[in-house]
C-alpha cells in the first residue's frame, strides 16, 4: 500500500515448527524516509540484525529503503529452506515407490501436496506484491535501488517455479505409485494363474472319481 510519505508491505513468512507441519505468521514492514518499521515476532529478521550491528554489508550506507529490501528478501529464505527440505522429501519418496511401493508411501505424497499447495497459497500473492513494488513509481525507493528490487522479485518468481516443478514431480510420483502397484497385482495374478493350471487337471480327475 503506497501512502505520500511511507509504504506498507504485508507478508506471510513460513517459521519452524516442532512438528513438521507449516505454519505461516504475518509480517508487516513499513518504510518511511527515516527508517524501517517492523511488526513481527521477535528475532524473525536476526540475520539481518547482526549484519547491521557487525556494520557488514551495503545497510548502513544505502538507506531506508535498501534496508526495507533486504528485510524482504531476508523473510524469503524460510520459504527456500522448506523448498530444500521437500525436495529431499519427494527423492526418498521416488526411491521408496520404485523399490518399496505401500500405503504409507500414499499417506506422505497426500502430507507433501498439502504443504505445497499451502506454500503456493503464499508465494502466489508474494509474486504480485514485489512485482507491484518494482512498478511503483513512489519516490520512497530511490532509483540505485531499484535493481535490489528486481532481484527479489527473480528470487520469488524462483520460488514459485521449484513449487510448480515440485508438484509436477509429486503428480509423476502419484502415476507411478499406481503402476507399481498395478505391476505387483499382475505378477501376483500370474502366479495365481499358474497354480490354478497346475491344479485344474487334477480337480477334473478327483471330481471324475
Amino acid at each position: 500500500e503506497e501512502y505520500p510519505d511511507h509504504l506498507y508491505m504485508d507478508l506471510d513468512v513460513v517459521v519452524p515448527s516442532e512438528l513438521g507441519a507449516l505454519k505461516f505468521e504475518q509480517v508487516g514492514l513499513v518504510l518511511h524516509a527515516h527508517g524501517v518499521l517492523t511488526l513481527c515476532r521477535p528475532g524473525l529478521f536476526h540475520a539481518v540484525e547482526e549484519r547491521i550491528e557487525a556494520q557488514r554489508g551495503l545497510v548502513r550506507s544505502k538507506g531506508s529503503d535498501y534496508l526495507f529490501i533486504r528485510l524482504i528478501d531476508s523473510a524469503l529464505k524460510p520459504y527456500d529452506q522448506q523448498l530444500d527440505h521437500l525436495e529431499g522429501v519427494l527423492d526418498r519418496l521416488e526411491t521408496e515407490v520404485v523399490h518399496r511401493p505401500s500405503q504409507r508411501i500414499v499417506v506422505n505424497i497426500l502430507k507433501v501436496k498439502r504443504q505445497i499447495s499451502a506454500l503456493r497459497r503464499h508465494v502466489a500473492p508474494l509474486r504480485e506484491v514485489v512485482n507491484s513494488l518494482e512498478t511503483s513509481t513512489h519516490g520512497i525507493v530511490k532509483r540505485e535501488n531499484r535493481p535490489y528490487v528486481r532481484d527479489v522479485k527473480g528470487k520469488v518468481q524462483s520460488l514459485y517455479e521449484r513449487l510448480e516443478a515440485q508438484r509436477s514431480l509429486l503428480e509423476s510420483l502419484e502415476s507411478l505409485y499406481l503402476s507399481s502397484v498395478g505391476q505387483r497385482t499382475n505378477e501376483v495374478m500370474r502366479i495365481l494363474t499358474v497354480f490354478s493350471a497346475v491344479f485344474m487337471p487334477l480337480t477334473f480327475i478327483a471330481g471324475v472319481y
